[in-house]
């Protein structure tokens, strides 16, 4: 897949929505940073400081490959048009929230990089507030309306390796039932050697099956 299929276009700013506020952004979260999941913590932490505030909760407009790695860890693949469109929470952060959350995504480790994307399906959650007041612009919100968030995919190098896992439509209780959190991984490899390790074993596993269905063929 070149470059340019990988690229989706960002759609125009609309002024239907009471968010972000000036100076904010929108973060799409699918995995484990989701209400009742192992890394909720961080948003909670964020929500306590006034760094973030939950909005609600969204899809991807265009289908993604949600794929759970090693150890059951969620990645949201560049790769659009595959997949599903992936179900997500949506936050309100400031740049103090981002640059937590790129630590805990490991963007400078090239775990995660964190980029623009389009959601729509919009649906507030009835505690949402906006400085300390309810938000009471329901009735006059579009809620198909598309618009801008930003959210942590799979660096690209490992993306394509990813890409042989099994796309979900969300990270839910299921997905989740065997997820490793980080303090109980193996500590002799890194995380990318982990995923690479990963990669490999479904490659090594799919040249297998290649391999005995040919066996298999009957003979012309």
């Amino acid at each position: 897949m070149s470059a340019p299929d990988l690229l989706e276009h960002t759609p125009e700013e609309t002024s239907d929505l009471p968010f972000p506020r000036e100076g904010h952004s929108v973060a799409f979260v699918y995995g484990t940073l989701k209400e009742g999941f192992s890394n909720h913590w961080l948003m909670q932490e964020l929500m306590q400081s006034g760094d973030a505030i939950r909005i609600g909760t969204a899809r991807t407009v265009q289908n993604y490959p949600l794929i759970c790695g090693p150890f059951q860890v969620p990645f949201l693949l560049r790769l659009p048009g595959n997949g599903h469109r992936v179900f997500g929470e949506i936050y309100e952060v400031n740049d103090k929230a981002v640059a937590r959350l790129d630590i805990l995504e490991g963007t400078d480790r090239g775990h995660y990089v964190r980029l623009p994307l389009s959601l729509s399906d919009l649906e507030i959650r009835d505690d949402y507030q906006m400085d300390g007041k309810h938000c009471h612009l329901r009735e006059e919100i579009n809620y198909d309306v598309k618009f801008t968030a930003i959210a942590y995919f799979a660096g690209m190098d490992h993306t394509p390796g990813l890409a042989m896992g099994e796309p979900i439509e969300s990270f839910d209780a299921r997905a989740a039932a065997t997820y490793v959190p980080r303090r109980e991984r193996p500590a002799n490899k890194t995380f990318l050697e982990h995923v690479h390790a990963w990669i490999q074993e479904r490659r090594s596993l799919v040249e297998a099956t290649e391999e005995a269905y040919r066996w298999a063929l009957p003979v012309q």
